[in-house]
């Protein structure tokens, strides 16, 4: 009895220590061996950030350790962090879209998610009708995200840093402006916008990219956006082809 109880009062307190913590495979793999039940391991794994590798060599490593096949569903299902995969992303984003959905923001041992959103495209030739631009004016990409502000709010002035397991050559950061609709939006030019802002990219030990900005954001609405069909060099390069596959992580400045 003694023993039953020191246990349950040991996995107790892994259990908070875990709280902060960001989980990998070993993490996964040192709850089974403290023995906490499935649902408890599901449960942490569905609550916070991960960096779980899910490759096939790792699968293997976590069913040779006794880790169960509902467990590693669930790692799965949450997302893998290894090496960035191009894989299709559903037709306007949405949930279902796998280990594409790593975004976070904050600091390291308190990781925000930024959960994908949709993003609508329109294209245009506009420009082919004004003179200074002409006929071979390429046409333009406006992208539309729902709604007038996000609801993952920062303070003025910071210069925050966020993770991805996404390719940061698939990334860009743009400032939003308000349509007249009421929906955020933004506007490329081939590959180009002049809302781009500048980002830098690092991985850190755990393998997820760390993205920078290097000037402080001012006032606004910003969202990071994602074109996994992103092959050929040019953001939106194809024009139609491509951005019916993209998602947006966004953020405002308050």
């Amino acid at each position: 009895m003694l023993k039953k109880v020191s246990l349950v009062l040991f996995g107790l307190f892994l259990t908070v220590q875990l709280h902060a913590e960001v989980l990998t495979n070993d993490s996964v793999v040192e709850m089974v061996r403290m023995g906490l039940g499935e649902e408890i391991i599901q449960a942490k794994i569905s609550a916070g950030p991960n960096r779980f590798d899910t490759s096939t060599p790792a699968l293997a490593a976590l069913q040779k350790s006794k880790v169960s096949a509902k467990i590693i569903a669930a790692m799965i299902g949450a997302g893998a962090t290894g090496k960035p995969q191009n894989s299709a992303v559903t037709a306007f984003g949405g949930e279902n879209v796998g280990s594409e959905t790593q975004f976070y923001y904050g600091p390291e041992d308190d990781l925000v998610r930024i959960k994908p959103i949709r993003v609508a495209s329109q294209f245009s030739n506009r420009k082919a009708w004004i003179p200074i631009y002409g006929a071979f004016a390429e046409p333009e990409v406006f992208l539309f995200i729902k709604g007038s502000n996000s609801t993952n709010e920062l303070p003025t002035g910071s210069t925050p840093a966020f993770r991805t397991s996404l390719d940061p050559l698939n990334i860009r950061l743009v400032k939003l402006g308000l349509h007249k609709r009421g929906d955020r939006y933004i506007v490329f030019q081939g590959s180009n916008s002049e809302r781009e802002i500048e980002l830098e990219s690092n991985q850190d030990a755990g393998g997820m990219y760390v993205l920078s900005i290097p000037n402080q954001l001012q006032g606004g609405e910003y969202a990071f956006l994602y074109n996994p069909a992103n092959t050929s060099g040019g953001f939106w390069a194809g024009f139609g082809q491509q951005a019916g596959t993209a998602v947006a992580f966004d953020f405002s400045v308050q």
